[in-house]
């Protein structure tokens, strides 16, 4: 909760925190992506 309250009292943590969002979903992803991938060829 104290981390979510930072981002009130210092706005730019939000957007830092959309940053990571974005590269945790992109790593999700190809993660996916990869497996789907190296399964075809087992």
């Amino acid at each position: 909760m104290l981390l979510v309250a930072t981002g009130f009292v210092i706005p730019a943590m939000f957007f830092v925190a959309a940053i990571f969002v974005a590269m945790y979903a992109v790593a999700v992803y190809w993660s996916a992506r990869i497996d789907c991938e190296v399964a075809e060829r087992a």
